[in-house]
């Protein structure tokens, strides 16, 4: 049971809990994997890392039509996600060129593919799109 789980960090962090998630995954504790990435959702349903933890998890415990949920909801909110990012304006100056930091300046393409895959968050890829935070319309508090 995820009370079983050491209880340092920041519990109403959805990272936290996928991080232990992660842990408990590579000891094999599958179960406790999945109870941490279901407490990290709650927190953020919209938390990428997660669900794919989640999906994948489930599928190395044999839950293949529960795996298949989870990547249709992954899928849901990939599309949610990338259908509220706006369009650059014709007269915004900052470029899609233009890298997150000056000292690592990956491609568009790589970005993008980060970003629907999880490994970055949506406030990241608006950073490297527009060079500044943006909010998602209903910002979760």
């Amino acid at each position: 049971m995820v009370d079983d789980i050491d209880s340092s960090g920041n519990l109403q962090n959805p990272a936290t809990w996928k991080e232990r998630g992660n842990e408990q995954f590579n000891k094999g504790e599958y179960k406790k994997a999945t109870e941490c990435f279901a407490r990290a959702i709650e927190l953020d349903p919209d938390y990428l890392p997660a669900w794919n933890n989640l999906g994948y998890t489930l599928l190395k415990m044999g839950k293949i039509e529960e795996a298949t949920r989870i990547n249709k909801k992954i899928k849901e909110i990939k599309n949610k996600s990338v259908k509220s990012i706006p369009a650059p304006s014709p007269t915004d100056k900052s470029s899609l060129e233009e890298p997150i930091n000056s000292s690592f300046s990956p491609d568009k393409e790589d970005i993008r593919k980060k970003y629907e895959n999880g490994e970055i968050s949506y406030t990241q890829y608006q950073v490297y799109l527009h060079g500044e935070e943006t909010t998602r319309e209903n910002p979760k508090k």
